[in-house]
């Protein structure tokens, strides 16, 4: 008898609650991870607040993921009582923030075992000694413990990036179903879920205050970036039509950190796809906005007005970013999203002109993306006193993020229903996110928010 028959939901997956945009929104690594280790084992992955009692008695192993900061604290709450109702299970955490922060969690919490840096090997090993019982967790890479803290040995290599499935989540129902229902609607606009396309793991760019950056990608995962072969890319698109989406994400930015060989070899064909990309800089030409644009139906370009994904105040060309904007708008089928910083809005004369002027000249679509950057008050994650940043992150329950979802989500389920309407009214709502909204305010939203998503549960059943 194979392990998957062995073992049924014997292991499970659970995503923390947090104060993400949607729920339905896991780490872009989850399912490679995941689908890698079910080649031998049945994993079962749940939400939160859809792990009962049951679960959790009849469980072994329960894997967490800690990756984005905001899950922090309720995965070290859940770890404390999972333990208290089941004491024999093993919990397993991985993440960029585990990694970063594997000591002060692993003391602080009823979590087993943490996997630094790259999990998908790490994972599979342990999870084979805590089945087979043979508890020869010093052989196990990357791993710390309460006990032990074994050497950081194992990175992914290109062969294996290539060959991961980063698409396929049938082993998550409920997310599975969440997604198709978002995908069944017919969206112009992508939503910032799930699928997306990971061209390469860790940026080649510098930002500060980025986990996702190269000398943190080096501090963390100890390796270079790894860039996806074009080839491998494509076939994911592709796959993402078969799979019956509507929509692709890439938050990962290839066209300004490859060369046109690579580009090329992706971008040309035309897919019947809407697409969200984010570039992690501006375009330096012209004619590569052009072949993004020619390659899918249509969707939201997103780009800085600064050389560092909108986390510093080295601006770009302005007549260069201005004839972006103008390119975009154009075109009918694509709109734009330009990130600027608030912070350096207020503080940097010569970059509130510049931002004022291109307002002025383009009426742009425009987003303040200081909370991707400026959640702790630190000069540099490289910088930073490690215990004083932990600290701050597990007091903060993302409470400034409740606003913008709830906003986020209104604008989703009035997109569905009149977008018309809702791309010029929201949108221009979403502007003012980092303001103080009176209560009266808030409440209206919630409302709103509740009403369109009972018309939709009713209009899909």
């Amino acid at each position: 008898m194979n392990s998957k028959s062995n073992l049924k939901n014997h292991i499970l997956y659970v995503h923390p609650k947090s104060q993400m945009m949607f729920k339905e929104l896991i780490p872009i690594s989850v399912p490679a991870t995941i689908n890698f280790i079910a080649r031998d084992y049945k994993i079962l992955g749940l939400f939160q607040k859809e792990l009962s009692t049951k679960h959790i008695k009849e469980a072994k192993i329960i894997i967490l993921d800690i990756h984005w900061y905001l899950t922090l604290p309720n995965a070290i709450n859940l770890s404390k009582k999972i333990k208290k109702i089941n004491p024999l299970i093993s919990i397993i955490v991985a993440g960029l923030t585990a990694s970063y922060f594997h000591k002060q969690i692993i003391m602080n919490s009823s979590i087993d075992f943490i996997i630094r840096g790259d999990v998908e090997v790490p994972m599979k090993l342990l999870i084979k000694e805590i089945i087979s019982k043979t508890t020869n967790y010093e052989s196990i890479p990357n791993l710390t413990t309460k006990n032990i803290s074994t050497v950081h040995s194992y990175s992914t290599n290109k062969s294996d990036y290539n060959n991961f499935n980063y698409l396929n989540i049938d082993f998550f129902p409920t997310f599975k179903k969440k997604i198709t229902q978002i995908h069944r609607i017919n969206l112009t606009r992508p939503i910032s879920t799930h699928p997306a396309i990971m061209t390469f793991k860790g940026c080649f760019y510098d930002c500060n205050n980025c986990v996702g950056s190269n000398s943190m990608q080096q501090k963390i995962f100890k390796r270079d970036s790894i860039l996806k072969d074009p080839t491998t890319v494509k076939k994911e698109i592709i796959s993402c039509i078969k799979m019956g989406y509507k929509f692709v994400n890439f938050f990962h930015d290839f066209i300004t950190q490859t060369d046109l060989s690579y580009i090329n070899e992706i971008l040309n064909e035309k897919y019947s796809l809407y697409v969200y990309y984010e570039f992690a800089r501006p375009p330096q030409d012209l004619n590569h906005l052009d072949m993004l644009m020619n390659s899918f139906k249509g969707g939201i370009i997103s780009i800085p007005v600064d050389l560092y994904h909108g986390s510093s105040n080295t601006l770009t060309n302005f007549d260069l970013l201005k004839k972006m904007i103008t390119k975009i708008k154009k075109n009918n089928t694509f709109s734009e999203q330009i990130l600027f910083s608030k912070y350096f809005y207020i503080n940097d004369q010569n970059y509130k002109l510049f931002i004022e002027k291109l307002f002025y000249e383009t009426n742009m679509n425009i987003i303040n993306c200081d909370f991707f950057w400026s959640n702790f008050p630190g000069d540099n994650l490289l910088k930073t006193k490690k215990e004083e940043e932990y600290n701050f992150y597990l007091k903060n329950k993302g409470k400034k993020f409740i606003l913008f979802n709830f906003i986020t989500k209104t604008w989703l389920f009035i997109n569905t229903r009149s977008p018309r309407f809702c791309i010029p009214v929201l949108e221009n709502i979403l502007l003012i996110l980092t303001k103080q909204l009176s209560n009266l305010t808030f409440i209206i939203y919630k409302r709103l928010y509740i009403f369109f998503k009972l018309f939709d549960n009713i209009r899909h059943k």
